[in-house]
C-alpha cells in the first residue's frame, strides 16, 4: 500500500542519513520531502474514499428511484380502471419526468465513475 511504501521511503532516508552522515540542512529536507509525499499519498487516499462512497449513494438512490417508479406505475395500473386522455396525459408527463430524475442520476453516476478513475490514476476500468 502507499502507507508502507512512505514507511519503507522513511526508513531508506534515515539510513541514507546515517551512512553517508547527512545532517542539519539536508536531512531536514529529506524529511520534509518524505513527509510531503506521505501527506499527498493520504489525501489521494481520502479523495478515492469519498469518491467511492459518493458513487455507492447515487448508485443506491438510482436503485431506490427506479424502485419507486415501478411502484408507482404498478399502483396507477391497478388502481385506475379507464383512464381519459387527459389523466392519460398527465401520467405519461409524471412518467417522463420520473425517468429524467433517474437519467440524471445515472449521469451523476458515470461521473463519479469517472472522478473515481482519475483519483485511482486511471489505473483501473470503473465497475459497470
Amino acid at each position: 500500500t502507499e502507507r508502507d511504501a512512505i514507511q519503507t521511503l522513511q526508513k531508506a532516508v534515515s539510513k541514507i542519513c546515517t551512512k553517508y552522515s547527512v545532517q542539519g540542512r539536508d536531512q531536514e529536507a529529506l524529511a520534509a520531502a518524505v513527509a510531503s509525499c506521505g501527506a499527498a499519498a493520504q489525501a489521494r487516499e481520502e479523495v478515492i474514499v469519498r469518491v467511492t462512497q459518493d458513487k455507492e449513494a447515487a448508485e443506491a438512490r438510482v436503485q431506490l428511484l427506479q424502485e419507486e417508479i415501478q411502484r408507482a406505475a404498478s399502483k396507477q395500473l391497478a388502481s385506475v380502471p379507464e383512464v381519459g386522455e387527459g389523466q392519460l396525459a398527465a401520467m405519461e408527463d409524471k412518467l417522463a419526468a420520473l425517468w429524467k430524475m433517474v437519467d440524471d442520476m445515472l449521469m451523476q453516476k458515470q461521473r463519479l465513475e469517472k472522478q473515481l478513475a482519475a483519483a485511482l490514476g486511471g489505473s483501473s476500468a470503473p465497475p459497470q
